[in-house]
């Protein structure tokens, strides 16, 4: 079945039955017109977007092929902090909320087709439309990737900037204790 829809039909077999080929964004991906932080860079600006929406109380303008896309496939804004001892109030949800809002359209305020950019990824993040420009939507999405430090990571592990162990399979970890407790923050 779903093989069969128009919006996948231009997809390779093996890839039509993906689950990110529901939505415009995941299908640019499958097709390799973006690469994978930038459509990481999408699904978490559409998360911010719906959420900005729901703050200011604004209807959020969906198609049903988005609304179908499984919750599993996006990455939410509410990663973007830890986990406190307390819930976030509604204050700091709003003041969260409107900060990432906001600093991601500065990024694309900032590039040279700022505007048409961010009229580009709305279409294509929000109402799942096939991008006009191709172009101007990858030169918005790599632009967030970038400031969110999404980018591809070095060919050589030996390369990165901070090394991970940790223990799989039952092998014991590297430290002297049995689990280490990782937060990462994105700001």
């Amino acid at each position: 079945m779903a093989t069969s829809q128009p919006h996948r039909s231009w997809l390779k077999e093996g890839q039509r039955r993906d689950q990110r080929a529901e939505s415009a964004l995941g299908r640019m991906f499958l097709a390799g017109l973006i690469t994978e932080p930038e459509c990481w860079a999408g699904e978490r600006l559409r998360s911010i977007i719906r959420e900005f929406h729901v703050v200011i109380a604004a209807p959020i303008t969906a198609s049903t092929a988005a609304i179908m896309v499984a919750e599993g496939m996006e990455i939410p804004a509410e990663a973007d902090y830890l986990a406190a001892e307390r819930p976030e109030t509604e204050e700091e949800k709003r003041d969260r909320v409107l900060a990432q809002h906001a600093g991601a359209m500065a990024v694309l305020d900032r590039l040279e087709w700022g505007r048409q950019i961010t009229s580009e990824l709305d279409a294509l993040l929000m109402r799942d439309a096939e991008p006009e420009h191709i172009r101007l939507v990858k030169v918005g999405l790599h632009a967030l990737a970038a400031f969110w430090r999404m980018a591809e990571p070095p060919e050589n592990p030996n390369d990165r900037e901070v090394k991970v162990k940790g223990f799989r399979n039952g092998e014991e970890a590297e430290w002297p204790h049995e689990e280490k407790v990782v937060s990462i923050v994105y700001k």
